[in-house]
């Protein structure tokens, strides 16, 4: 997917995020609806008012559009299940590692949202200073995620 993009499948569908940073790949799944739906999270706060299409970039507001899109569908949030996965730093600029680190800034949103919006997170992948890459396959609801030190595992299944 790419960055800042949100979006939604019904039925049988495959969401990837490659080599996620301090980016955050979210994906959420109404099992009983069959709905499923992706948001790549670039940053963590908007600074309101957003246009609608930058609404995926931040998390304060893609998490919330893309519970929306997916009830527009049919999917009822209370059957939402969500997983996700980045959220990394990985660099340090003239020892202010704090004041740049995007990654932890993200986590501390998404977790707020989440929050916020009652959606059950199953399982995450986050934080640390290791890229990852997350993959979902609507059909088994298995959310994967790779590191070139562990390689690939799955991380949980929005379906069990």
């Amino acid at each position: 997917m790419g960055l800042a993009e949100i979006r939604i499948a019904k039925g049988p569908a495959n969401f990837a995020f490659i080599g996620l940073g301090s980016c955050i790949a979210f994906v959420a799944l109404d099992p009983v609806a069959d709905i499923a739906g992706a948001a790549h999270i670039m940053l963590p706060k908007s600074g309101q008012p957003v246009k609608q299409e930058h609404l995926g970039k931040f998390a304060d507001t893609a998490v919330g559009e893309l519970v929306r899109l997916m009830e527009s569908h049919g999917a009822k949030k209370e059957n939402i299940t969500a997983a996700y996965a980045g959220g990394a730093s990985l660099a340090e600029v003239d020892g202010a590692a704090a004041k740049f680190d995007i990654g932890s800034r993200n986590l501390d949103a998404i977790k707020a949202v989440l929050d916020t919006l009652k959606i059950p997170v199953k399982a995450t992948d986050a934080g640390g200073n290791t890229g990852r890459t997350l993959k979902m396959a609507t059909s088994s609801g298995d959310v994967t995620v790779k590191t070139i030190k562990l390689g690939e595992a799955v991380l949980c299944s929005l379906r069990g």
